[in-house]
């Protein structure tokens, strides 16, 4: 997630966006905003301009006189999403085989075997849910590499729509069907784009960011059409 800034609108952002994103609040939940300032400890001005900035990322929607709604998740986000980063992440990616150091790339390789750690374990939703984190900061160690922070910000706002369709997937799943696995998770896609960064093969890295972010989008539409069939 971008950083705003260190006022209380950024802390009001930052601390929103972590419950929105992680399903504290969940789809269509009404945010007032005393009651947000109250558990903030802070006035009502930062709460509303990180609600706008909430807005602009589109994790909520502000509608007149009838107060404030985390947006819905759903299939028809997740296919826009699909278009935005397969473009944005793929380009991030190739500029981050050209512009990341060597440390920098050694250290995604070495997440990549933190990553493999943790798919071998029990599927609970604690294990999902670290997973879960894993795979941000994968993307975001991929990120800073681009040394664009333009697009950085683009990057983290799509990437939070993301997120917070697979934390939907799994506590939806893990409370209603038990059944759900790390193996929606293709290790081999990660690996893939850590070692054409580390080859500073852009154009392999580009086309494997590509395909991670299908491989990863298809997971997460049959998940949700499960949940919509159910």
């Amino acid at each position: 997630m971008s950083d705003i800034g260190q006022s209380l609108a950024g802390r009001a952002y930052r601390e929103l966006w972590q419950r929105i994103v992680h399903l504290d609040y969940p789809p269509l939940t009404p945010l007032h905003e005393k009651a947000l300032s109250q558990e903030l400890g802070m006035g009502l001005s930062p709460v509303r301009q990180a609600l706008r900035r909430l807005e602009y990322d589109g994790l909520v929607m502000i509608l007149p006189r009838r107060g404030t709604l985390t947006t819905e998740v759903g299939l028809h986000s997740l296919q826009w999403e699909l278009e935005i980063r397969e473009e944005l992440e793929g380009f991030a990616t190739a500029l981050a085989a050209r512009r990341g150091s060597r440390r920098e790339h050694e250290e995604l390789l070495r997440h990549i075997a933190t990553m493999d750690e943790l798919a071998s374990h029990e599927s609970d939703l604690p294990t999902l849910m670290r997973f879960t984190d894993a795979d941000s900061a994968f993307h975001r160690m991929i990120y800073r590499q681009t040394r664009n922070d333009s697009l950085i910000v683009d990057l983290e706002r799509h990437f939070a729509h993301a997120l917070r369709i697979w934390n939907y997937c799994h506590r939806s799943q893990s409370i209603d069907r038990p059944s759900f696995t790390l193996d929606a998770y293709d290790m081999g896609s990660y690996r893939d784009v850590a070692l054409a960064v580390n080859d500073r093969d852009a154009e392999a890295a580009r086309e494997a960011m590509r395909d991670h972010v299908r491989r990863d989008t298809t997971a997460a539409l049959a998940l949700l059409r499960d949940l919509d069939a159910g």
